[in-house]
């Protein structure tokens, strides 16, 4: 979670009495609709008791720039755009989500965490399916990629990983749903905020 720079807050905590003296609810942007970072802003503003406005965007970069210009509040963004934009100085890190979800002020709720995958037909042949597997395996193992991902916190995924990640979306699938649903009932946007 990240704010406009000049927001008079410095931590998630300090959003509730920030809220009560304004005449109108926090904005909030997100990369986009279904997005982990759109699922968290229910889940931030019942754990905070607070009003957020959500402003969608088409992604992180706009997003990022409104922010930054002190267009919207704050944001929900992947932490590694977060963390370079407020490396720059461009904009407030509040929390890191993964985190303070986990913790007694985030009300101990599971961490909302992403992942990335790959998806084939189910028309491919197993052994083009395999080889793809593989060639991917080899390609994230690369030590540039290697190195890449280790910097952004994420492991290089294992070939019993990859073998999992059908049974692992099923999951989260379901685990997302009830969070899909109460992000819905968050009240839309006004029209001409957002990207």
């Amino acid at each position: 979670m990240i704010a406009a720079p000049g927001l008079a807050a410095e931590r998630l905590e300090d959003l509730p009495a920030l809220a009560a003296q304004r005449a109108s609810a926090l904005t909030a942007g997100h990369p986009g609709p279904e997005s982990v970072q759109y699922l968290a802003l229910p889940m931030l503003a019942h754990q905070l008791q607070l009003a957020l406005l959500p402003v969608p965007y088409k992604g992180s970069a706009p997003l990022l720039k409104d922010l930054a210009g002190g267009h919207i509040d704050l944001a929900v963004v992947a932490s590694p755009a977060g963390v370079a934009a407020a490396a720059h100085g461009r904009v407030k890190l509040l929390a890191h989500l993964s985190q303070w979800l986990a913790s007694e002020a985030g009300g101990r709720a599971p961490p909302l965490a992403s992942w990335a995958g790959w998806f084939v037909p189910r028309t491919v042949p197993e052994p083009a399916s395999q080889w793809l597997r593989q060639a991917l395996h080899d390609a994230l193992a690369a030590p540039r990629a290697a190195r890449a991902l280790q910097a952004l916190g994420s492991p290089v995924p294992a070939l019993a990983a990859q073998e999992g990640f059908a049974e692992r979306f099923a999951r989260d699938a379901q685990r997302f749903n009830p969070r899909q649903e109460q992000a819905e009932d968050v009240p839309a946007p006004n029209a001409g905020h957002g990207r």
